[in-house]
């Protein structure tokens, strides 16, 4: 998922200086400290949270700040409890760096928010970590922040590492922007967030991510990116420190227009028989539920028998295209992005609604 607009101008123009001004060498495999220090000043100026360069590395996307973060976490066999639905890439990713998903099943009734109490019973002598995801990325849900301390509490109590990915924070419609690190006693020795520029700066395609956490763990990442990846890309940090220190105009811009499709495809799809949908109240991802369709006929003869069999037939019959849920922990879901102008998005929903109607 990306938003469908452009990286701001401004942006482009600092790449560019940087560029002319052959800024195209190698930079410390951690990130320029330039760039460290207007991530400080972010997070002061957003959320009046303060901490030190030291407590910040540079990589190339946040899925690299978050691997780089598990290899430097992990040992083998350590359970890392991850909430369903989920990003696809979190259960593989502990894998890779030698750890056991544990996965805790949400609701749709509950909005997809976990409970504290879920968390709790998932709690085992092997437990070393928790993601947490708000906004979400499938289900665009944002836990309330009552209950995001209530784990972080459980959690450093119980001397768990909370990994908050926060990489679409300030992507909020009904609710201020939140980090974990404004909560009361936030302490790096039991958290660890993970943010970046792809989706706040429509800059998916430069690989510009970031981890803020405790010294000697950002210290450990370093060391495994400068063996790995090395720094990323030179003059994209130029550009990522201007996305955080220019001009924030074209934000503002883009997340009312994600607000106006927001409301347009929750009250689309809440209208076609048979799916439900919960109201997403941040990122740009709606994840609507289609299982009242499970185990009709098409049109061709053939049977829907899940999300992957739906997401199949919407895309051939309609010329739609929405993720299955499958992997993403809910198989009775699928994903659908609001990152399209509102023309396309009534007609994607005027197509899935005939296509639906074909269904035996």
């Amino acid at each position: 998922g990306e938003p469908d607009f452009d990286t701001p101008d401004h942006i482009k123009e600092a790449a560019k200086r940087a560029l002319d001004e052959g800024f195209t060498k190698y930079t410390p495999a951690s990130g320029i400290d330039e760039l460290k220090e207007a991530v400080c000043k972010r997070y002061a100026k957003d959320y009046g949270v303060n901490f030190d360069v030291k407590n910040v590395i540079i990589s190339c996307g946040g899925k690299h700040a978050l691997y780089n973060a598990l290899l430097a976490l992990l040992n083998t066999g350590d359970e890392v409890i991850i909430v369903a639905p989920y990003w696809v890439s979190y259960p593989p990713m502990v894998e890779l760096a030698g750890g056991v998903p544990k996965i805790v099943h949400t609701s749709e009734s509950g909005a997809f928010a976990p409970t504290v109490e879920q968390i709790e019973s998932a709690i085992t002598p092997a437990t070393r970590a928790v993601i947490v995801n708000s906004p979400s990325n499938p289900t665009g849900c944002v836990i309330p922040p009552d209950v995001i301390e209530d784990i972080y509490e459980l959690c450093r109590a119980r001397g768990i590492v909370v990994i908050s990915d926060e990489i679409y924070d300030r992507m909020v419609y009904e609710s201020e922007p939140f980090t974990m690190l404004k909560l009361r006693g936030a302490d790096f020795s039991s958290l660890v967030v993970v943010n970046g520029a792809s989706k706040t700066y429509s800059m998916t395609g430069w690989r510009i991510g970031y981890t803020i956490g405790d010294e000697s763990l950002i210290a450990a990442m370093g060391r495994i990116q400068s063996q790995s990846t090395s720094n990323p890309t030179s003059f994209a940090q130029k550009g990522a420190l201007e996305a955080l220190l220019g001009p924030q105009d074209d934000f503002q811009r883009m997340l009312a227009e994600f607000d106006e499709r927001r409301r347009l495809v929750y009250e689309g799809l809440n209208s076609i028989e048979g799916i439900t949908a919960c109201e997403p109240k941040g990122a740009f991802y709606i994840f609507p539920n289609f299982s009242a369709h499970y185990g009709k006929r098409t049109p061709s003869g053939g049977t829907i028998g899940g999300s992957l069999d739906m997401g199949e037939y919407l895309l051939n019959e309609a010329g739609v295209c929405l993720v299955p849920g499958e992997p993403f922990g809910s198989d009775a879901h699928l994903r659908m992005s609001f990152a399209a102008s509102r023309a396309d998005i009534e007609e994607g929903l005027d197509r899935i609604e005939k296509a639906l109607a074909k269904l035996e």
